[in-house]
Parts: C-alpha cells; sequence; structure tokens
C-alpha cells in the first residue's frame, strides 16, 4: 500500500476509483486542512508527483501533532 497527503481543497479533483479509500472517509489532519490517501501499484494520475510514503515512512507522520491528538480518548 502507497500513501499520500493531499490538501483537502483538492480532494474535488482527485479520482477516487484509483484509490483504496472512499472520498467520504478520507483520515484527515485535525485542523482539517489536509487528507491522507492510499492506493495499490503506480501512483494515479490524479496525484502524480505528489510525495509517496511507503507504510513505514506514513507511521510517524500519522502519530504526530498535525493528525493525532493524544489528550483524546479513543
Amino acid at each position: 500500500m502507497n500513501y499520500i497527503i493531499v490538501n483537502t481543497s483538492d480532494l474535488d479533483s482527485i479520482d477516487f476509483a484509483d484509490m483504496a479509500v472512499l472520498k467520504d472517509y478520507v483520515r484527515k489532519s485535525l485542523d482539517g486542512t489536509k487528507a491522507l490517501l492510499k492506493y495499490s501499484g503506480s501512483q494515479p494520475l490524479s496525484v502524480l508527483d505528489t510525495t509517496e510514503y511507503s507504510s513505514e515512512e506514513i507511521k510517524p507522520i500519522m502519530r504526530s501533532a498535525e493528525w493525532f491528538n493524544a489528550d483524546e480518548p479513543i
């Protein structure tokens, strides 16, 4: 699985047929300005040239204060 982070304002321009997540269910940053998308295989054309992350690379990003509030109960 490959991951990318995009601005939520760009979600309407992304072809979600190529993604492994539905538009209504993307994970968003705490401030709502960024979204995490995932896909298998080659980078889809609608997000070409966006920085790509592996599973290992995305984990620390998702645990950062921008994406995770340690004070909120799970």
